[in-house]
């Protein structure tokens, strides 16, 4: 499920403060139909370069799929539909298409955007999907206690390890993103109340699983039963990054009242520790999405001032200051990607003009609005 309900709303760019050399740079790109554009060359998890945007649009009825690749400039529009609910996840050599809620598939394409493998997940719906050795993947299941595991080559899927050991009382632990690193899984749990509209029932958790074997291994052998790391923040919502320090990055966007916790944390395998990178104030409110740049820096979509009150969404960068390098008025920014030159792409779900995807480089400059076939929602470097 998505906490994080889109609207449309009226469109007006403002830069941080009272920068309003950011905000001409953009109405002057609208104005000359400047070009989206960012260096080719970076270098991806597999050795592929990933110079191409994929963008998932999406209307909440359905979804389209977009490709914009930067040198030569080209945009190709409706490769694919998919669900409403959907998201993206790039593994490996391949892009997944995560439709998740009552759909609950996953539809895999390749290095040409081509529609390949497509699993059936019932009663799963699929929130990531990671790498496993052997020609396999671990896939979350948002819906169910355990996680799935699926042949890449047949498409058999088996159930996997059983996360009901760390659920509350309505059974499932709410399982969303995973990431791989040195040969553990590392799997957030959100802990939600569906009883009570899917408010926090405590602190977020981390789950490790060895790759190879599947075991689920205990954070605190002292402790009688298997345990989950701690996050010490609540309802864990975005992707988990992997930074240059060896840390795990993860945003959480806390809970609709004031008795969540949002907060930027970071996870150091070495030694089992969750820390608070930044909390809620000091982001200007809780983080939908996180991305790191090429020096680790983190950047992070959130909505000002929080969730329930929503009077404009930034995009923050959390280097040595706290920089907001964008911010749109409402619950209008979805999408979040960073290029091979760190340039940031953001996604504007308003309707007409400017909306689509934005581009913001090294020097601030933004330049779009490149036009999507269906208002942005998701957005993965392939």
């Amino acid at each position: 499920m998505n906490r994080f309900a889109l609207v449309s709303l009226l469109f007006l760019l403002s830069a941080c403060g009272s920068d309003s050399a950011v905000e001409k740079a953009a109405r002057q790109a609208i104005v000359d139909g400047n070009t989206i554009h960012w260096a080719r060359g970076s270098a991806g998890s597999a050795g592929s370069t990933l110079d191409r945007a994929v963008v998932l649009g999406s209307d909440y009825t359905s979804s389209a799929l977009d490709a914009f690749e930067p040198e030569p400039a080209t945009l190709r529009r409706n490769l694919l539909t998919v669900s409403g609910d959907a998201v993206l996840k790039r593994i490996g050599t391949r892009l997944a298409v995560l439709n998740r809620g009552g759909d609950s598939n996953i539809i895999l394409l390749d290095e040409a955007l081509a529609p390949g493998l497509q699993v059936s997940l019932p009663k799963c719906g699929p929130h990531d999907i990671v790498l496993l050795p052997g020609d396999r993947a671990l896939v979350t299941c948002y819906e169910a206690a355990r996680l799935r595991i699926v042949n890449l080559l047949t498409g058999d899927v088996q159930d996997g390890p059983d996360l009901a050991p760390f659920a509350d009382a309505d059974g499932i632990p709410e399982a969303d993103h995973m990431a791989v690193y040195e040969r553990r899984v590392y799997v957030s749990l959100q802990k939600l109340d569906r009883t009570k509209m899917f408010a926090p029932t405590g602190n977020g958790l981390l789950v490790a699983i060895d790759a190879d074997t599947l075991m689920i291994l205990d954070a605190d052998p002292t402790t009688p039963g298997v345990q989950a790391y701690d996050l010490g923040c609540t309802s864990p919502y975005t992707t988990i990054e992997t930074g240059p320090d060896g840390k795990l990055y993860v945003g959480c966007s806390g809970a609709f009242d004031p008795t969540g916790v949002a907060a930027l944390v970071t996870f150091a395998p070495s030694t089992g520790l969750a820390q608070m990178y930044a909390d809620a104030a000091a982001m200007g409110g809780p983080p939908s999405a996180l991305r790191l740049d090429s020096k680790g820096v983190p950047y992070v979509l959130v909505s000002y001032p929080d969730a329930m009150q929503v009077q404009e969404m930034r995009v923050v960068r959390l280097g040595e200051s706290v920089e907001v390098v964008l911010r749109n008025p409402g619950f209008s920014l979805s999408g979040l990607a960073i290029t091979g030159d760190d340039s940031v792409l953001v996604g504007n779900r308003v309707v007409g003009l400017p909306s689509g995807i934005w581009a913001i480089d090294a020097q601030r400059r933004v330049a779009g609005a490149l036009k999507t076939s269906l208002a942005p929602f998701d957005i993965e470097m392939f």
